[in-house]
């Protein structure tokens, strides 16, 4: 193939089954374009979609998102003539690096939530974010691509989509779209790219890309490896953006692509002009490290004056009294530079720092408040209004054992004060005078701003209460009753029934808050199950509820005759039992003998010889009786003569 159409085929990316993927040279552009074929030979919902992409992004006019030219029909294909991005994927930029820093992750997810404000702004889903459809061109240009699964929020997907289906990629959807695809809106992209944010720091998924019963359960519930216990130099922030995104509940995520941008414009203000950030992306890529380019600093570099202090006040006058009716006044005052240059004689500046072990709790779920009072005379304190103390961690001090947060620089009239903080259980004030900023600039600890640095300390152990409840996964029947618990308290590294420890004289003292705790379940018939809890020293009431696998049984059925149906319990396929439960078709019988095995439990065994049910179809039924870790033996026999068949 040397055209398509009025384009010059280049070379040929990829093939599959539906089509081909083709670099071409538009004619009157003059450029190199792709070309994404679609073979008529899929079903008319593939063509559907493929048609309705080319629809969707011809009338995109963004940067972050590929370009369509172009759409047309050729002989037995659909064709799209979209932008030609030269570069590489996210999933390549991922898989060179191992993991990218925290910084160049959030800088990236920052571009792609550009582009899918402007998508959902439109009212299109594009329901499958992922790093394979994020491109990056050679200059540090983001762009979304691929919204061949994307959905209106008008159209309602017009049939191409039957309910209670899953379209996407396992390992990227969220809760809601695999249990049905139509019911899906933009916080599924939200979720997706949450995923996203937490493979970029990890180098890993945080969930099986199958849609396994295990895998679907662990999505659902919301349960992943934090991303920070595989690589400790994941910053909290970053891990609290993950956690939110990803949240198995689409209520408890961003509301909106808005939103989510906003939250990460908080770390990256110093990316202003998207030359810059470009320019940033490229460098990382090239060199491993988020430098602007050499020209973008002499530019900025042109406009640095070196100009004497009554100069430079002079100049910030000037500033102000233009900027103070718009954001220029507003960004003026936010920063202090009024302070510091007009009213360095009045007022003083201060921050809070807080140190607490890591161990202890992530930053986003450390409970602080922070209260500023003010003397109005004879040892009276009233409230200083319009004072609020943002905690968010400081990035310059990396610490393995220690997480430390830091809040806005207030300024406040010199005179005294007294300050109370309040973390979890823990109450701190202090009375002080707050020196003017004349004074403060005199000593080295005080020359950015009077810093109130405070230690929080584990508290002792409390007394834990324990609830649980245990299950059988097939029925959800409670069995705690006939449940045997042990516990291993790694304090006293031993295995105690729950008997004898929650009866123990020191219980209160042996079963407590801040400590680990393995916890072991037996039950005749049931695959025994440990389960591993660290209690943190705020939580004093721990709620377990844990479900128990049945030991399966086999069900070994012989016969001499193919291409007999079998069904078990009237379905054509069933759940394996074990551990690694999966959904299997059941095949035909063929001569000799088939094995199947099921959780324990009564089923209905039907054998037929028509594929459907009539009048005239020949089968026969069985109840049988599965139990665990025994095999059941079952011949089938076909008599063609009189045709019948027999189970024994």
């Amino acid at each position: 193939m040397t055209e398509v159409g009025k384009y010059k085929i280049l070379s040929k990316l990829s093939e599959g089954g539906m089509g081909a993927v083709y670099i071409a040279v538009h004619p009157t552009l003059n450029r190199k374009v792709i070309l994404k074929q679609l073979t008529l030979k899929g079903s008319s919902a593939f063509s559907e979609r493929f048609k309705r992409e080319a629809r969707m992004m011809m009338d995109f006019r963004d940067e972050h998102i590929v370009q369509v030219y172009d759409h047309f029909k050729e002989k037995n294909s659909y064709y799209i003539v979209m932008e030609f991005v030269e570069g590489m994927t996210l999933a390549d930029l991922i898989q060179q690096k191992r993991y990218l820093s925290n910084e160049a992750a959030l800088l990236i997810l920052r571009e792609i939530a550009k582009g899918l404000k402007y998508a959902h702004d439109k009212n299109v889903i594009h329901r499958d974010i992922k790093p394979a459809n994020i491109l990056i061109s050679k200059e540090g240009k983001i762009k979304l691509t691929d919204f061949g699964i994307a959905t209106s929020i008008e159209d309602t997907d017009q049939g191409l989509t039957q309910e209670g289906t899953a379209l996407g990629t396992p390992a990227y959807m969220s809760p809601e779209q695999i249990s049905d695809t139509k019911k899906v809106d933009h916080t599924t992209d939200i979720y997706s790219m949450g995923v996203m944010l937490y493979e970029m720091t990890t180098g890993q998924k945080p969930f099986p890309g199958n849609f396994s019963i295990e895998s679907i359960g662990l999505i659902s519930k919301g349960k992943y490896t934090h991303p920070r216990k595989i690589n400790s130099r994941i910053s909290g922030s970053t891990q609290s953006i993950i956690q939110k995104a990803m949240h198995c509940k689409a209520k408890k995520r961003f509301k909106t692509t808005e939103h989510l941008e906003s939250r990460l414009s908080r770390y990256l203000s110093k990316y202003k002009e998207q030359e810059e950030i470009n320019l940033a992306i490229k460098n990382y890529i090239e060199k491993d490290e988020l430098t602007v380019a050499e020209k973008i600093k002499k530019k900025a570099a042109g406009f640095t004056l070196k100009i004497s202090s009554n100069l430079f006040k002079i100049l910030f006058i000037l500033l102000f009294s233009f900027t103070a009716m718009g954001i220029g006044g507003y960004f003026f005052y936010k920063n202090g530079y009024y302070y510091e240059l007009f009213k360095e004689k009045e007022y003083g500046a201060m921050d809070i720092t807080l140190k607490f072990n890591k161990e202890y709790r992530e930053p986003d779920q450390f409970y602080i408040k922070a209260m500023l009072l003010t003397e109005n005379g004879k040892g009276k304190f009233s409230p200083v209004k319009d004072i609020a103390f943002n905690f968010q961690e400081d990035q310059l001090k990396e610490d393995k054992i220690y997480y430390y947060l830091r809040s806005d620089k207030v300024y406040l009239p010199a005179g005294n004060y007294r300050l109370q903080i309040f973390t979890e259980n823990q109450q701190y004030t202090e009375d002080f005078y707050l020196n003017p900023r004349i004074s403060q600039k005199d000593k080295r600890e005080t020359f950015e701003a009077r810093t109130f640095n405070l230690d929080i300390e584990a508290t002792t152990p409390l007394p834990l209460t324990f609830n649980y409840k245990i299950r059988n996964l097939e029925t959800q029947e409670d069995i705690t009753k006939d449940t045997e618990l042990r516990v291993y308290l790694h304090k006293l590294k031993g295995w105690w029934s729950w008997e004898s420890i929650s009866s123990h004289s020191n219980f209160k003292e042996l079963f407590t808050t801040a400590s680990e705790y393995t916890f072991q379940f037996k039950k005749d018939g049931f695959f025994t199950r440990k389960v591993f809890v660290s209690v943190k020293p705020y939580e004093t009431i721990l709620n377990l509820v844990v479900d128990l696998v049945p030991v399966p049984g086999t069900l070994q059925l012989k016969t001499d005759t193919e291409g007999l149906s079998v069904l078990i319990n009237f379905e054509n396929h069933y759940f394996t039992g074990g551990y690694n439960r999966s959904y299997t078709k059941i095949e035909k019988t063929k001569a000799g003998t088939q094995k199947f095995h099921l959780s324990p439990g009564i089923y209905t065994l039907t054998i037929k010889k028509n594929a459907f049910f009539d009048s005239n179809t020949v089968s026969a039924v069985e109840k049988i009786e599965i139990q665990p870790e025994k095999t059941l033996q079952m011949t089938v026999k076909y008599d063609k003569e009189k045709e019948k068949i027999e189970i024994k």
